[in-house]
This record gives structure tokens, C-alpha cells and sequence, in this order.
């Protein structure tokens, strides 16, 4: 039987949280972040957003976000791209062949895109990532108990 949601968003937040480039991690908050001293960059989002299921899998799809505050005169952009470039693929490798032999999840190819604009109070720059985690899944009956 695959692993379940929350156990992928479990993964996710552990590969962030132990990883010595990212300070902070929200999971589904891209939007509500504010400039209130509570986010403390780099930063890694994780915003799930739908499962499909084919046959005897199901994929999660995610879109990723690696983010660090841009200065206002713009002159840390070079680096912020760099950074993130190389946080987002360490997840990623992570995710894909990290070792966990508790996680049975395999990474579809993905594609990364720069983001530089002003997505929250703050202004910031980095990547935003889309993979789709494939794992096991039979759908041959209900794995929630019912009552007989």
C-alpha cells in the first residue's frame, strides 16, 4: 500500500527542515506570509495541489517554492537564483533518493522556473518547482473500515 498525504507532506517538511539552506518552512501558507518578523529567509513552501490516480498509483502534485529576500537595490538577485537553483534540486534529490527506506516515492521529471516578483509583503526572489510524487496505490477496495 502507497503512503498517504500527510506521510509525503511529513517527508517534505523533514527534508526542509534538516536542510542547513532553508531557515524556514510553511506548508500550504505561500500566501499568507507577511513581513510581521516571523519568516526568517531562505525559505521553502510546499503547496499541495491535487492527486491523480492511474493505474495502481497515485501521483501528489506539489508546487515548491525556495525563496530568499531580495535586497532593494536588486543586487543579491545572482545569488538568490543560485541558492534556491541548488536548494530545489537538493530536495528534490532527497525526495527522490534519499534513502528513506520507510518512503516508497518516486519524483516525475520537473521544471523550474524563476520567480522574482513581490509574492507576499516581502519582496523575494528564487524558484518555484512543480513535481508530481508517484507512489503505490490499489484501489481494489476500501481502506477505510466500514461498518458491516
Amino acid at each position: 500500500m502507497g503512503k498517504t498525504l500527510i506521510k509525503i507532506k511529513d517527508k517534505i517538511k523533514t527534508i526542509a527542515e534538516n536542510h542547513r539552506q532553508i531557515n524556514s518552512y510553511e506548508d500550504e501558507k505561500l500566501w499568507n506570509i507577511t513581513t510581521s518578523g516571523t519568516t526568517n529567509y531562505p525559505l521553502f513552501v510546499s503547496v499541495y495541489k491535487e492527486t491523480n490516480l492511474s493505474r495502481g498509483e497515485q501521483g501528489h502534485t506539489f508546487d515548491f517554492y525556495s525563496l530568499d529576500l531580495l535586497r532593494k537595490d536588486r543586487q543579491n538577485l545572482g545569488d538568490i537564483y543560485s541558492d534556491t537553483n541548488r536548494t530545489m534540486a537538493d530536495v528534490i534529490a532527497e525526495l527522490k533518493w534519499g534513502g528513506d527506506m520507510d518512503i516508497d516515492l518516486k519524483v516525475e521529471s520537473f521544471r523550474m522556473e524563476q520567480v522574482d516578483e513581490a509574492l507576499m509583503d516581502d519582496e523575494v526572489a528564487g524558484h518555484k518547482c512543480t513535481v508530481t510524487i508517484w507512489t503505490d496505490f490499489i484501489i481494489n477496495s476500501c481502506t477505510i473500515p466500514t461498518i458491516t
